[in-house]
């Protein structure tokens, strides 16, 4: 539980740098005066802003790194559960 919870702020941490980067992003590209093209834009890109692919591509690995947290908090649960039960019936044998 304590481990789920540390992992947890984690992601949220990672989520608001996330939030900001987005931020930053899309700042630094109203300030080009240009809107998000897809990343289609030229230049390579090296040195300046993230595309908004490159930005997409990150928020859905976090999303599906908070889907996979959660999925492991279900079987946790269900695991836990199933150590109860199985401790209720080892006391009530005895």
């Amino acid at each position: 539980s304590r481990d789920r919870a540390v992992e947890n702020e984690q992601l949220k941490e990672e989520i608001q740098r996330l939030k900001c980067n987005l931020e930053e992003v899309t700042k630094r590209n109203a300030s080009l005066g240009g809107g998000f093209d897809g990343g289609a834009a030229g230049g390579d890109g090296a040195a300046g802003p993230r595309s908004a692919d490159d930005v997409a591509d990150q928020l859905a690995r976090v999303q599906r790194e908070i889907d996979r947290h959660r999925s492991m908090g279900r079987q946790l649960g269900h695991t836990i559960q199933e150590l109860r039960v199985s401790k209720m019936s080892v006391m009530q044998s005895q």
